[in-house]
């Protein structure tokens, strides 16, 4: 069994939901729903820092730590 983490924007939940569903009966084992809201500033955030941090510890002296980033 494999786990595929997907991040979907809110417009496309409802038939991304649709189709995985009609999956299920076939290949899908359960489906669980994370939802998580982040008001426009706090998601700008988060994509500002992000990508600060990645360019910050994509080094060779930190790499040891880029397991716990996952």
């Amino acid at each position: 069994m494999s786990t595929v983490i997907l991040e979907i924007k809110d417009d496309y939940l409802d038939k991304t939901l649709e189709v995985l569903n009609a999956l299920k009966d076939i290949m899908i084992e359960d489906i669980k729903i994370k939802e998580e809201k982040f008001d426009s500033e706090e998601k700008d955030f988060i994509k500002l820092s992000n990508a600060h941090l990645n360019k910050v510890w994509d080094n060779k002296e930190d790499s040891i730590y880029d397991r716990f980033l996952k």
